[in-house]
């Protein structure tokens, strides 16, 4: 089993920055035989803003799954926040929400998410919101 893992900068304030540790694990099997529709390997990078958020990205996928490094910062005081939501095969239409940033503008988390199920079409998306109502969006990245 390969383990991934990061170090997650959450905020600022008062000279200190608390880290979180994130770890996921993920199973890779080996054959002898060619998988018969095998995942295209590759990477994209990307950039979005909007009033008040701004993320950076970069993203790679093969046959193990997707690998999203991102930065979600907030560039306004506004009282909304940041967000980061992904769309990915089973996750639906609205996609599934896997960062915020809540701490006023200046405020970002660098990250990354993976997931070993979704080797291809995977697609950002960044909004602010008025603690998760009045959501304004990009389009899907």
């Amino acid at each position: 089993m390969n383990k991934f893992s990061a170090v997650r900068s959450i905020g600022r304030g008062f000279g200190s920055t608390a880290a979180a540790v994130l770890v996921a694990g993920a199973m890779l099997t080996v054959s002898s035989a060619p998988a018969a529709a095998a995942t295209a390997a590759g990477c994209r990078d990307g950039s979005a803003s909007i009033s008040g958020a701004y993320l950076q990205f970069s993203m790679c996928w093969d046959s193990s799954g997707t690998m999203v490094d991102y930065w979600l910062e907030d560039t306004a005081a506004d009282g909304r926040r940041a967000e980061l939501y992904l769309q990915y095969p089973g996750s639906g239409s609205s996609g599934v929400e896997v960062d915020e940033v809540t701490g006023g503008a200046g405020d970002w988390s660098e990250a990354w998410w993976f997931n070993g199920s979704a080797t291809s079409n995977v697609y950002p998306k960044l909004c602010t919101s008025d603690a998760n109502t009045d959501r304004r969006c990009t389009g899907w990245l």
